[in-house]
């Protein structure tokens, strides 16, 4: 009896020590908070603050509006001269429109023009070769009903016998012979010159033409000059309606942090408004011994517990920053404090933190960060 009671309280005592020494031996931070990502929201613009009057520590949706900054000073001479300059291309646009208009009005009414000069001067011409022909038979006795050459124009026929000619001394009569077959062949080269040569009358349709194309050309350079203006003057109108009151938006779901600047105060562009954290981007800052640090890797994995009511979260290592890292919170919300700086940084990414309902946000909150499993760690658990 008394050996079992030796075996057992030896049991105890190893169990005991095991306890202690695996509870004390286990890698832990020395300490640990929950930090988020800061956020500085500057003004684009120069002009007033007018604030929505939003406090210190509120939540704000992503794209929610924070604040306004409104400057009536604004300088418009670059809109106003922009605006003068699509008039301008607008106006020389109509204008070379017009031109073209004109010049396809007077291709159209000179194309029937000359249509109908051509088709009235053939006519003619028709009719003056016919008489000249009558006149040359009459002068020449030959009656044009019995002509045998087979020329015809216009319904008139010449016959190749030719009865006797008059007196070689009437020389009015070969005179007036000649002149007559002189004007007949001038007429029959007229007549054909206006039957064959389709550039007849078109040389200046031939001008309005190349003038056409040469309108179009500018007509199309012209409609370019406009639309770029226009696209320079659409975005200068919205340049000038923001720097005359530009809305400061959320960039996530967060908390207003810091508010740096008061209700009315007048700022120049790139001036800090407000600092807000991103709740998004929630992660668990804390330092450890040399000898801890010594012996992590990122992506090891590890379990944050809050200091609060104990309920622990799984965690990965995501950044080792060392001794001296007091640069890399220079973004993030809480600072580290001196003795923080004299350990060994470690961050903790812990996803869970920000699906737990009533731990919304939970910049601030403090615990410890064990990297060994622990042998109480079951009865943590409940």
């Amino acid at each position: 009896m008394r050996l079992k009671r030796l075996i057992l309280g030896g049991v105890v005592l190893v169990g005991a020590v095991w306890v202690l020494v695996g509870e004390q031996m286990a890698g832990a931070s020395a300490d640990a908070v929950i930090n988020a990502r800061l956020d500085t929201i500057r003004s684009p613009v120069a002009g007033e603050v007018s604030m929505t009057g939003r406090a210190l520590g509120s939540r704000v949706r992503d794209g929610e509006e924070l604040a306004k900054v409104a400057d009536p000073r604004v300088d418009r001479v670059r809109l106003q001269d922009l605006v003068m300059e699509q008039k301008f291309a607008d106006a020389a646009l109509e204008r070379l429109d017009a031109q073209a208009k004109e010049t396809a009005a007077e291709i159209a009414a000179l194309d029937a023009r000359t249509v109908r000069v051509r088709d009235d001067r053939t006519r003619e011409l028709e009719a003056m070769l016919a008489a000249a022909r009558r006149r040359l038979a009459r002068l020449d006795g030959i009656d044009s009903a019995d002509s045998a050459d087979g020329d015809e124009v216009t319904g008139i026929t010449f016959s190749s016998e030719r009865p006797a000619r008059p007196p070689e001394g009437d020389v009015a009569t070969r005179w007036s012979l000649e002149t007559a077959r002189e004007r007949i062949a001038t007429l029959e080269i007229a007549l054909e010159a206006m039957r064959n040569d389709a550039a007849f009358g078109l040389q200046r349709g031939a001008e309005l033409r190349d003038r056409r194309a040469r309108l179009a050309a500018e007509i199309t350079e012209a409609e370019a000059r406009l639309a770029a203006v226009t696209s320079r003057l659409r975005s200068e109108q919205y340049s000038t309606s923001q720097m005359t009151e530009t809305g400061l938006a959320a960039p996530s779901d967060g908390q207003i942090w810091a508010i740096l600047a008061d209700d009315g105060t007048y700022v120049e562009r790139g001036d800090p408004i407000l600092r807000m954290v991103d709740c998004e981007s929630v992660l668990v800052t804390l330092s450890v011994t040399e000898g801890v640090f010594n012996t992590l890797s990122l992506g090891d994995t590890a379990r944050f517990r809050l200091a609060s009511d104990g309920r622990a979260f799984d965690g990965t290592i995501t950044r080792l920053a060392g001794s001296g890292a007091g640069r890399v919170y220079e973004t993030l919300a809480i600072s580290p404090d001196a003795a923080h700086l004299e350990r060994f940084d470690v961050a903790l990414l812990v996803p869970d933190l920000a699906r737990v309902p009533d731990l919304s946000c939970p910049v601030g909150r403090t615990g410890r960060v064990f990297f060994e499993r622990r042998p109480l760690d079951w009865l943590r658990r409940g």
